[in-house]
């Protein structure tokens, strides 16, 4: 499985970056283009993936979402590149510098562009930000995707401003600025200057619109934050059943219930094999009883492995009275990690005798039942099963002579059985038990008749000097250090949790506990609540500097708000393809909003630059010609960025075998649907705000800022001859 997912990885990405460049050559019909993009893409990739390897990171899944969210903003980075080294030159450049303006203009298409791309890369890790913050198992799988983005998204901002226009002087000799514009692109831009002229003129109806769009987007949204599993589930072929029958269940009655459900699943169409094992082991590396199997189900390639999971399912839930669970095998792994490492709220008793603590937990859970904020309140005590209890009568085995160790190493003989040698066959060793039969040892009567040799060389019967009887027994044994415990869970919801626990130790402390008993709440879901809270404020403060980079990149707080209140309509794509995917959609390609956010924000800030530099241009302008010549011009690299970034997903999720399916079709979905929205408003939501809200007048900075883009010619001084 995991050399045909590598497999299917590779050949996926190879695709992608082939996909890249073929892309790349068709819409700018250059070679030279194709050839820069590639080694753009390449190098970007090659270098981050080397670091990673030189800082000892491994290549796993949070390795590459981070670098597919990635790519899906660098891509539009290159192609906006492209675009802004395609403009014409400043008129103002004197006739003796026209053979350095190639050159000028490459330094200011660097200048123009670089920066609106750097506040778009900027807001994809700052909505990323929060996530290094959390703790536990989703700090571990959130933390390599931040880090991974960053890394991929700084390295293609060093290409951009180096490799790239070193490229681009070399190679760009003509070709792609003289290119024409063909039929599509004409058509393009008559619809959207029918669809511009229409939205001016119902302004009102527009933004009501718009607000409508971006309120069904939050709508959508606000479905996602429900119970989602962690991380994809992948579908690696192998399905783990687990099997807890009722506490007291003989491991033979087990053994036959599992080798029943066995051979019905291998029945079952596209299961190729099924195994397991009953019961508790010497040295396990699980808590479970007696009374507990694993069954371990393979799944042909071929099979339809969401109808054949749905067989198996059937199968299982065939049996009555006996608890199991389905699942894949990360899915149990990170599930008993969250447990241990995120616990939920509880109240823990602590003591020595089980029946005491049981006592006490239920009054504990009677007083905190009536507090405000606390839910379901129930105690998590194991579960008991029956056991065989000798207890020895002191009086009458000392009549006869016989120790009580005697006789309890008698009983335990019988029924558990004594190693008695060692067998040696092909280099293992085996031991050699002997017990009582399976009639006797499982019968209290033969136990009570077992005959035990006295001293004077008489016999008597167990019975008569000891006490067998059958009394339940704890499964598994809580405790902390020399402490057993008992959990009171609840869920608390509705209040603070410091109020909550402030009122939860009131009502504890009205509860008389004997000597060495006493209940306490952890600190642990305490600090979880906490990090949380945290993690929210973050978010909010992210929100915060989101809006203080858009405010930098359009130089206008009036139009940075209205930016920032259209997000929602530029992100509603995404929101209802994230509801519509359902299930697959995990908590960690949820991470591909950021990159959705990123291109929202790239188009916004291109588009204030745009209207800038025809601004600088024409300083006589009106302020609705400029905006209007910006968002023309804008619609080209718009549109091709969202077409190259679509279409390079797609191949990770469709050839990239089920961990493909799993986690990289999701985040294509969400990313490719976000994409559509964030092209409508791109092209037509964000002139009308700038027309309604953006600046009246050109930057002040703009001679200060490209006087050093054109190189200085030396001054040659003419000598004058003075009579």
């Amino acid at each position: 499985f995991l050399q045909d997912t590598v497999n299917s990885i590779g050949t996926a990405l190879l695709l992608s970056l082939l996909m890249a460049v073929i892309l790349f050559w068709l819409l700018f019909r250059s070679w030279r283009v194709a050839v820069i993009a590639l080694v753009a893409i390449s190098t970007t990739v090659a270098t981050a993936a080397g670091v990673l390897y030189l800082q000892g990171a491994t290549l796993n899944i949070t390795v590459l979402i981070g670098m597919m969210l990635a790519i899906s903003v660098i891509v539009g980075d290159i192609v906006e590149d492209f675009h802004a080294k395609r403009r014409p030159g400043p008129a103002s450049v004197p006739e003796p510098l026209v053979a350095a303006d190639r050159r000028t203009r490459v330094i200011q298409a660097v200048h123009r562009v670089r920066t609106p791309l750097m506040h778009a890369s900027l807001i994809m890790l700052i909505a990323l930000s929060p996530t290094l913050f959390l703790a536990g198992v989703p700090g571990a799988f959130f933390q390599p995707v931040f880090w991974t983005a960053a890394l991929a998204l700084l390295i293609a901002m060093l290409v951009g401003l180096s490799v790239t226009p070193v490229l681009v002087q070399l190679l760009l000799r003509r070709g792609i600025e003289q290119e024409t514009e063909g039929p599509a692109v004409r058509r393009a831009r008559a619809y959207q200057d029918r669809a511009l002229h229409a939205v001016r003129g119902r302004t009102s109806a527009s933004l009501v619109a718009v607000a409508v769009v971006g309120a069904l987007g939050l709508a959508a949204g606000s479905q996602l934050s429900g119970d989602r599993p962690l991380v994809p589930t992948f579908p690696d072929r192998t399905l783990l059943v687990q099997w807890d029958t009722m506490a007291g269940a003989s491991t033979d009655e087990v053994r036959r219930v599992a080798s029943r459900a066995s051979q019905e699943l291998r029945a079952v169409p596209g299961v190729s094999s099924v195994g397991g094992h009953v019961g508790r082991a010497i040295s396990s590396d699980q808590v479970v009883g007696s009374s507990s199997a694993e069954l371990w189900v393979s799944i042909t390639p071929d099979a339809d492995f969401s109808q054949t999971e749905k067989a198996v399912r059937e199968i299982v839930q065939g049996y009555p009275g006996i608890a199991n669970n389905v699942m894949h095998y990360s899915q149990q792994q990170i599930g008993s990690e969250r447990s241990s490492m995120e616990p939920g709220f509880a109240v823990r008793v602590y003591g020595t005798d089980m029946g005491i603590l049981r006592d006490k937990a239920e009054e504990v859970r009677k007083a905190i039942e009536g507090v405000a904020g606390v839910q379901n309140p129930n105690i998590n005590a194991t579960a008991m099963t029956p056991v065989v209890e000798v207890e020895v009568n002191l009086e009458a085995a000392q009549k006869v002579g016989i120790k009580p160790g005697d006789a309890r190493r008698a009983a335990a003989t019988l029924m558990q059985g004594i190693v008695v040698g060692n067998l040696f066959e092909e280099q293992k060793i085996f031991e050699v038990v002997v017990r009582g039969a399976v009639d006797v040892r499982d019968d209290l009567t033969s136990i009570r008749e077992m005959l035990i040799n006295t001293p004077d060389g008489g016999h008597v019967l167990l019975g008569q000097i000891a006490d067998v009887r059958l009394a339940p027994s704890e499964v598994v044994i809580l405790h902390d250090a020399t402490s057993r415990r008992i959990d009171v869970e609840a869920t608390v919801s509705g209040r603070p949790l410091a109020d909550v626990q402030r009122d939860i130790t009131a009502a504890i402390k009205n509860i008389e506990f004997p000597l060495e008993y006493h209940a306490q709440i952890p600190t642990a879901y305490g600090n979880q609540q906490a990090d949380w809270t945290v993690f929210l404020w973050l978010w909010g403060a992210a929100l915060v500097m989101i809006l203080i980079l858009i405010q930098t990149a359009v130089r206008n707080w009036k139009l940075a708000l209205a930016i920032f209140l259209a997000m929602p309509a530029a992100l509603a794509g995404a929101m209802v393809a994230g509801w519509l995917a359902g299930a697959s959609v995990s908590l960690l390609t949820l991470t591909a909003f950021a990159a959705v956010l990123a291109v929202a924000a790239r188009n916004a800030a291109l588009l204030s630059a745009s209207a800038d530099e025809h601004w600088r241009q024409s300083p006589g302008s009106l302020h609705t010609t400029v905006v209007m010549r910006a968002a023309k011009e804008r619609l080209v690299p718009v549109l091709k960025s969202a077409v190259i970034t679509i279409l390079v997903l797609i191949p990770p999720a469709v050839f990239g075998g089920v961990v493909g399916a799993a986690a990289f079709g999701p985040i294509a979905l969400i990313i490719g649907a976000g994409l559509v929205t964030t092209t409508l408003v791109g092209i037509l939501v964000l002139p009308l705000l700038m027309i309604l809200f953006g600046p009246r007048s050109g930057p002040e900075e703009w001679d200060s800022v490209y006087e050093a883009d054109l190189p200085v010619m030396p001054v040659s001084q003419e000598k004058v001859e003075v009579s």
